[in-house]
């Protein structure tokens, strides 16, 4: 798969035009392995990373889109451009603003992708994130600033349990 909006344009166009049981095969395909974590963030991190989204695979949610949503906006954004902030790169600004706070523990060279769903007209619609490119594959690690939540969440608690 190419490492460009056209790759990742196709699985998800595959995605979105799937009966429930061929995207349920399609996302299963974009699952990371145990190994992608560490090609995705810095080895700190990875191991985090990998737990947190374990829970989340246990039950990905579908990709659903309403019927006039038939517009699909693609960006790409290595996580160098996403630890430079919005200000100073135009990729990261399509991005959610959490990027920002994980950019730094991410690859630099990966790329990431989000995209948009809209009616056709429309200044805004629904809005998803992470796909990232590992290799030659795409995989699906959707808000990966919610790690640095679970993380400080655990800080926390041990804080209290000493």
């Amino acid at each position: 798969m190419p490492v460009n909006v056209f790759g990742a344009r196709d699985i998800l166009d595959r995605a979105l035009g799937a009966t429930a049981m061929e995207q349920r095969a399609i996302l299963a395909s974009l699952r990371p392995t145990a190994e992608d974590y560490a090609r995705v963030f810095r080895s700190d991190i990875a191991d985090l990373a990998r737990e947190f989204y374990e829970g989340f695979w246990a039950d990905p949610p579908a990709w659903t889109r309403r019927p006039d949503q038939t517009e699909l906006h693609v960006w790409l954004a290595t996580a160098g451009d996403l630890a430079s902030g919005c200000e100073s790169s135009a990729r990261a600004r399509k991005f959610p603003g959490g990027y920002g706070q994980i950019a730094s523990m991410l690859r630099r060279t990966t790329v990431w992708a989000a995209w948009e769903l809209r009616t056709p007209g429309a200044a805004c619609g629904m809005y998803v994130d992470g796909l990232v490119c590992v290799e030659d594959r795409w995989i699906w690690l959707p808000k990966p600033w919610k790690i640095l939540e679970r993380a400080a969440v655990a800080r926390h608690a041990s804080v209290w349990s000493d």
